[in-house]
């Protein structure tokens, strides 16, 4: 399936979904690690776009389980749980539901949905 590309900030983030997340060249290594997806993200819009669906996300790890929770509007949408392989993190939601994320390019402050292509930021 051929994913949607909703404006060109989506564009741009699937064209750089094709940049390895890592500095040694082999496709074989990620410079990253489980950690450092670890954190809270918020959807990221073009600049002059309104988005009507505001989504955060949240990966997070307590007492060893990895736990997965999203927001939409500020209201909780989903929780589960996800896992780390091979430089992307997936996931898993009620009735199988699946989403995979990786870093866009070399920047660890920048996820994308691989599916949609939309971006999400690091919050602070």
């Amino acid at each position: 399936m051929r994913p949607m590309v909703r404006n060109a900030l989506c564009l741009a983030a699937m064209i750089a979904v094709s940049v390895p997340a890592h500095a040694s060249g082999s496709r074989n290594t990620c410079r990253f690690t489980q950690r450092d997806f670890v954190s809270n993200w918020a959807e990221r819009t073009a600049p002059g776009e309104e988005s009507n669906d505001t989504q955060e996300l949240q990966f997070d790890i307590d007492s060893g389980r990895r736990i997965f929770r999203s927001w939409l509007h500020q209201r909780p949408e989903m929780t589960g749980t996800w896992s780390f392989s091979n430089c992307r993190v997936t996931a898993r939601g009620p009735g199988n539901m699946t989403m995979t994320y990786r870093f866009v390019g070399s920047n660890s402050n920048r996820l994308i949905d691989l599916e949609s292509g939309v971006t999400y930021k690091r919050l602070r």
